[in-house]
């Protein structure tokens, strides 16, 4: 046994009420219904969780051809909650329907050809910061970092400056895309405050699971966990390209359509609710692997998958498997693991995978 622990949240599923109001500057739009529905072959969500996507880009970024008004509909008839559109350098705002809710939000995007410390053969300096819900315009569009700095920990630190003076949740994105992110890295950004960083992005050259210099994304997240960092994994889909239509498939054939990772949040259906549940880690991320029920506290881990045949595993420092079980339901005491830290990860027969956030113990 351990001295007791905290968590940095808990997911209680019984009482939950799930409001249809909308504030904080979410626009839900008064058109009338959808003329069309697109049969989908992913299980539905289940559960009091909003599926919500934290990464998307439209016509607004310069590498996408689809009108924002395109892309709210095409995650609307995939039965999303809330949609955060993430243009590069630029905020879009745009209405939601009767049924999603979509908040304005940037990706912070700085592409050099080299920095500090220098990229590897063949690859550049990508470094981009997600800003989400946010709540104050850009002073100036585009967005441009201020010049006199070539070190990649300091050039991150400029993006999440400009998220904070949004008003936005910071969220690192892709940090296997070119080598940009190293655990010191990380790290020191999760010393200055960032709370999100993408463990599955689902763009096909996100490297998420890492090479023979790089370790995987989840590696990654495990090892700045272990070193105390609080710091909570999303999944996202850096969509580009959606309806797939032949411009969109020769344009960009690294673009997925999407719908390949999302997070789960268990929030109102607020903007006001969904951002705090993502600042507290009240959410799980997935590729598709949908959870019933999720009861994380220092002395009991309970997480139910909506199919059977899943495997479980209860993940600690080091990335240690510290549990695993193939089951529909995965129950154990985390207080008596030796471990600073718990997470838990699943995936079914299908390959589709998804994650806890941590629960964190004080050492002592």
């Amino acid at each position: 046994m351990r001295p007791p622990a905290r968590t940095a949240f808990a997911l209680a599923l019984a009482g939950s009420t799930l409001s249809g109001a909308c504030s904080c500057g979410a626009v839900v739009d008064d058109a009338g219904p959808l003329a069309m529905r697109v049969a989908e072959p992913q299980p539905k969500p289940v559960g009091p969780f909003l599926k919500g996507q934290l990464h998307a880009h439209t016509s607004g970024s310069m590498d996408s051809d689809m009108p924002p008004h395109e892309v709210v509909r095409w995650y609307t008839l995939r039965d999303y909650d809330f949609l955060v559109i993430t243009d590069h350098n630029r905020i879009t705002y745009i209405a939601g329907t009767p049924t999603m809710l979509v908040f304005p939000g940037i990706e912070l995007t700085i592409n050099l050809s080299t920095c500090v410390p220098p990229p590897a053969p063949d690859h550049q300096c990508l470094l981009h910061m997600n800003a989400l819900i946010t709540e104050r315009p850009l002073d100036s569009e585009p967005w441009v970092p201020r010049r006199g700095t070539l070190d990649r920990a300091e050039l991150y630190g400029q993006e999440l400056e400009q998220a904070r003076k949004l008003g936005g949740l910071a969220q690192l994105n892709h940090p296997n895309f070119h080598h940009a992110v190293s655990a010191d890295t990380l790290a020191a950004l999760a010393a200055r405050g960032l709370l999100l960083v993408e463990i599955a992005n689902q763009a096909s050259d996100s490297l998420n699971d890492g090479d023979r210099s790089q370790p995987s994304t989840e590696a990654l997240w495990d090892e700045v966990l272990t070193r105390g960092a609080r710091v909570f994994g999303t999944a996202t889909d850096d969509a580009h390209a959606y309806f797939r239509t032949p411009v969109e498939a020769k344009r960009h054939p690294l673009a997925h359509t999407g719908d390949r990772g999302f997070v789960m949040v268990r929030a109102e259906r607020t903007a006001r609710a969904i951002r705090a549940a993502l600042a507290q880690g009240d959410f799980y991320a997935t590729t598709g692997l949908y959870f019933e029920r999720v009861e994380l506290s220092p002395t009991r881990i309970t997480v139910e998958a909506s199919s059977d045949d899943v495997t479980f595993e209860a993940i600690g420092e080091d990335g240690r498997v510290l549990v695993a079980e193939r089951t529909r339901t995965f129950t154990f005491d985390p207080d008596e693991l030796d471990s600073a830290y718990v997470r838990v990860r699943a995936e079914d027969s299908d390959g589709r995978r998804a994650w806890t956030q941590p629960v964190f113990f004080d050492m002592r």
